[in-house]
């Protein structure tokens, strides 16, 4: 058997006023959606159910419903909803809260006044069936931190002292080390150059006849002759070296020694090598001429022997 509240539920469906006898009336009134403010929540339309305990004459709507839904005859129907009433009252006497399913809750105040909340959770709307209510939630804005911009200008500076240290770094390794600038003496700019092959010098030896020794007694004396030489007229090669304007220069160095060590190295090498000092230097020539023409086969020579030879004006 159906209870008497879910009899009145299924009636406040399709009823706008469903009275049960000897208790109160339900009265609906069609609501429209609206938004809840304080719980953030917009609601569908709905029907907004009202408790009167002064509607309480039999109007015959529950009771023919009752009988109907349970199979009963009108009077045994009458006789069942005047007990389940008996007992909702006998329950509010008492103090305690009467909850009727999907319909919601009575209660007697301080006054003995009946008391009515309606069911929040069930929408009697028909019209309104299967729509739910919506909750929002507020939308937190995303705090975005600001990127951190690199200083381009720390980085191109130290970029610029990379570029500078790593060569000057290199070649401090590379000139001592793989070449022979100190036991030379002169640096050459092909020192400079890392894939540059250098090819030792050549030399040729010459077999010099030494005349044998004479002995000769501690008491052989021999007497000195002092020749009178008439005034030498001045060597022809000397005025052409002063004369000449142009000079294959090969070296250029502060101590006379090692530029004559380098003359010594070139007349070896079959060059007319001289000394001369300019600007407090002792520059060592390769060949001379009247013209920059004139030392080229001297400069196509020395390039071939591995010698680094520039024009002196």
């Amino acid at each position: 058997m159906k209870s008497l509240s879910q009899v009145i539920t299924k009636a406040l469906y399709t009823n706008d006023c469903v009275i049960v006898p000897d208790f109160g009336g339900f009265i609906t009134q069609k609501k429209s959606a609206f938004f809840d403010s304080h719980n953030q929540t917009l609601l569908p339309p709905s029907k907004q159910l009202t408790f009167n305990v002064q509607l309480h004459q039999n109007d015959g709507l529950l009771v023919n419903l009752f009988a109907m839904e349970n199979h009963l005859a009108y009077e045994q129907s009458m006789s069942e909803i005047d007990l389940s009433v008996k007992h909702w009252k006998a329950t509010l006497q008492n103090g305690e809260k009467l909850q009727l399913a999907q319909i919601g809750d009575f209660w007697c105040d301080a006054e003995g006044n009946i008391q009515f909340q309606q069911d929040r959770n069930v929408n009697l709307l028909l019209s309104a069936y299967g729509l739910e209510s919506l909750h929002f939630v507020a939308t937190v804005p995303e705090i975005v931190l600001p990127a951190k911009v690199k200083n381009k200008q720390h980085f191109w500076r130290y970029a610029a002292a990379a570029t500078l240290l790593l060569p000057l770094a290199f070649y401090s390794f590379w000139i001592p080390t793989k070449t022979d600038v100190f036991e030379a003496g002169m640096i050459s700019y092909k020192d400079f150059n890392p894939l540059h092959e250098t090819h030792p010098g050549s030399y040729s030896g010459n077999k010099i006849a030494l005349k044998p020794l004479v002995e000769v007694s501690e008491e052989t004396y021999f007497q000195d002759r002092v020749e009178e030489i008439p005034n030498a007229p001045i060597s022809q090669d000397n005025n052409d070296f002063s004369m000449a304007t142009f000079h294959c220069i090969a070296g250029c160095f502060a101590d006379p020694s090692n530029a004559n060590r380098l003359k010594a190295k070139l007349q070896i090498l079959g060059f007319s090598a001289s000394v001369f000092e300019d600007g407090g230097l002792y520059k060592v020539s390769a060949g001379s001429g009247f013209s920059e023409d004139a030392l080229t086969s001297i400069s196509r020579e020395a390039s071939a022997k591995n010698i680094e030879v520039w024009i002196l004006k």
